[in-house]
């Protein structure tokens, strides 16, 4: 089987309209390829596991080791600023600042530039 009658047989939808019987011949074929493609190709494998240990168990055992931490670490203090609102911490207040941009002041045009403005005037 060649990558060109793969190529081909893939394609062949986007040609033009064929006569029905070399289209039936094609699609034997083409089921003929994708049957051979599919059996060669592996099936995979799969593993089981070791059987499921005792989960009641385990899970009593991390319930004692989480109850021993938690114990060792005491109650929690109340922070006396939770309750407080938020207060600035920037004390200056925003100043407006202006800054000129290219081209709002004569001088501020670029020389090569200033010639358009001067024709401006002369022809108003």
């Amino acid at each position: 089987m060649s990558e060109d009658f793969l190529l081909d047989a893939l394609s062949e939808d986007f040609s033009g309209p064929q006569n029905a019987s070399s289209l039936k011949f094609e699609d034997a074929k083409l089921a003929a390829a994708i049957s051979e493609v599919v059996s060669q190709t592996p099936a995979s494998t799969t593993h089981t596991g070791a059987p499921p240990r005792d989960t009641s168990q385990s899970d009593k055992d991390l319930d004692d080791a989480l109850d021993k931490l938690s114990d060792s670490l005491g109650q929690r203090q109340p922070d006396p600023d939770e309750n407080k609102p938020m207060e600035d911490k920037v004390k200056e207040k925003a100043k407006a600042e202006h800054r000129d941009k290219l081209g709002e002041r004569d001088d501020t045009i670029p020389p090569e530039y200033r010639h358009l403005l001067d024709d401006e005037r002369n022809t108003s």
